[in-house]
């Protein structure tokens, strides 16, 4: 699976989580340069289960909270023990 924003490969690997209709990328397997932690609005604070969201940019673009994680405990019980989305990142991008 590989994730293009604006013609840069964003994300790409044969190992993604599906949850809920996202898929979750391995943390090596995201360029993170690209990414850039979005200010937490007052649902994101409220929200149970951590969740992150990111902004994807290239300097001179930006498409606001197009990529999230979520935290680790609940996707460790959601998923199993054997598998978690610790650090893993979904594109959610428009």
């Amino acid at each position: 699976m590989k994730v293009i924003w604006h013609g840069q490969v964003i994300a790409e690997t044969n190992q993604t989580i599906e949850l809920d209709r996202y898929h979750y990328f391995p943390p090596a397997s995201v360029r993170m340069e690209f990414l850039q932690s979005a200010p937490k609005t007052e649902a994101d604070r409220r929200c149970p289960h951590s969740v992150q969201f990111f902004n994807i940019t290239d300097g001179s673009r930006r498409s606001e909270r197009s990529a999230m994680t979520l935290k680790h405990r609940f996707t460790q019980r959601v998923l199993g023990p054997d598998k978690h989305l610790d650090k893993h990142v979904a594109a959610i991008t428009r």
